[in-house]
């Protein structure tokens, strides 16, 4: 009832992940509607199909925020390095500069 689709990258697209969060809750109505639509025995089968979908999208969300925090601390460790260079640049000429 519900499909799942990775991204095959393991790096993070704020795009897809915006287009994902999206078609979860897309997807996520239209199961339930099927629901609401077909009572009875296959209700039970939707209900679990729904479920386990939440959980791919929750370990997916997981996923993220762990990238996230990794690309956090190698910025933050990558800045604190080199945190006298940037305070204090070698070269005071303005026409060196390429910004």
């Amino acid at each position: 009832v519900v499909s799942t689709q990775s991204t095959g990258s393991s790096g993070i697209n704020a795009e897809y992940g915006y287009a994902a969060f999206n078609n979860h809750y897309l997807e996520r109505a239209k199961s339930i509607s099927k629901l609401q639509k077909y009572p009875g025995d296959s209700s039970s089968c939707i209900k679990h199909s729904i479920q386990e979908y939440d959980e791919v999208v929750f370990m997916q969300l997981k996923s993220i925020a762990g990238k996230l925090y990794f690309y956090y601390l190698s910025m933050y460790d990558t800045i604190m390095k080199n945190i006298d260079k940037i305070q204090k640049p070698r070269n005071d000429s303005h026409e060196l500069c390429l910004y």
